[in-house]
């Protein structure tokens, strides 16, 4: 039997809600551990501690795309892995494996039934590898993105609520925004900062970030997806759009956290 965590098993200690999964190619066993003893923490989680004191910076905006995966109000973006030329190899291995069962089972076919082939079981089985692979790789990557966040202990993170199961109504971008994990970055992003008690405040869902113009205040309301480019009719402000969102969602933050402590 192969460990998660390699030769940890924890003695002495009260086994509880044990959960079996099956994820189509292997079984998993997860326990939860009750015990008295500290546990040594896992590698490469670092644990804060309640009697040292950070240093916090200035608060972070940030807004979430399918360009990038989220542009922050520093001017830092997050790439989008999916541009990579390692997921777009996989992707057009599977998009051929995939050609390739569905040829199998026409050939296969009897009547109103299929006939599962050793073969064509080894193929879905190296199919689901390949799915299991870029689902691995595009969840590392929001994890290290997180990581990397937290790390710089902002004294606030700024997210806006965005309405994912509405925008996956989009048939043209519905791929595009699942693969980029939005919800999982949030998820991400609310219990790292919980752990390191960093506050992370949510912008209502119809705050207009992108058509706010960050210099005059001027909403405007026209503009549409595949402008990339912010230029206010009012001052002349030429600005990416995802970039003005970020400062837009800071100085949201700003004036909520201004709004809390009065």
């Amino acid at each position: 039997m192969r460990l998660a965590e390699k030769n940890r098993i924890p003695v002495r200690a009260k086994y509880t809600n044990p959960r079996i999964a099956f994820d189509g190619e292997r079984w998993w066993l997860s326990v939860g551990i009750q015990t008295a003893r500290k546990l040594k923490p896992l590698r490469g989680l670092l644990f804060v501690c309640k009697e040292r004191r950070y240093v916090r910076s200035e608060g972070i905006g940030i807004d979430l795309g399918i360009k990038d995966l989220a542009i922050l109000s520093d001017a830092t973006k997050v790439r989008n892995i999916n541009k990579t030329r390692a997921i777009r190899r996989l992707k057009k291995k599977r998009r051929r494996l995939q050609r390739q069962v569905s040829r199998k089972y026409q050939m296969n076919k009897k009547e109103e039934s299929y006939c599962k082939t050793s073969n064509l079981i080894k193929s879905e089985k190296r199919l689901l590898r390949i799915n299991h692979r870029l689902a691995h790789i595009r969840q590392n990557h929001v994890h290290q993105a997180t990581s990397a966040i937290i790390k710089r202990k902002p004294s606030f993170i700024c997210l806006e609520d965005l309405n994912v199961r509405g925008m996956m109504k989009n048939r043209y971008l519905s791929e595009k925004i699942q693969e980029q994990n939005l919800y999982e970055f949030r998820r991400q992003i609310e219990y790292k900062a919980r752990w390191a008690k960093i506050s992370v405040i949510i912008a209502d869902r119809w705050y207009p970030s992108s058509k706010t113009c960050v210099i005059c205040g001027h909403v405007k309301k026209d503009l549409n997806l595949s402008e990339r480019t912010y230029v206010c009719p009012v001052c002349g402000n030429v600005i990416d759009r995802d970039f003005q969102a970020a400062l837009n969602l800071k100085r949201y933050g700003d004036a909520e956290q201004m709004t809390s402590a009065s």
